[in-house]
């Protein structure tokens, strides 16, 4: 394995290059929540509650 590549667990891993707009609309379709952390960085978390 050369490690180029990052292994896929989670198929709806919102990575660096996912564009802002696609996460808005994800957010207004309840399927994401953002959260502001103290240091000013915007979390994305993903809605999934499998239980």
């Amino acid at each position: 394995m050369s490690g180029d590549s990052a292994p896929h667990d989670e198929p709806q891993k919102i990575d660096r290059e996912t564009l802002p707009d696609v996460l808005e609309r994800l957010v207004k379709r309840g399927e994401m929540e953002v959260v502001t952390a103290a240091s000013g960085t915007i979390l994305y978390i993903p809605q999934r509650l499998d239980e």
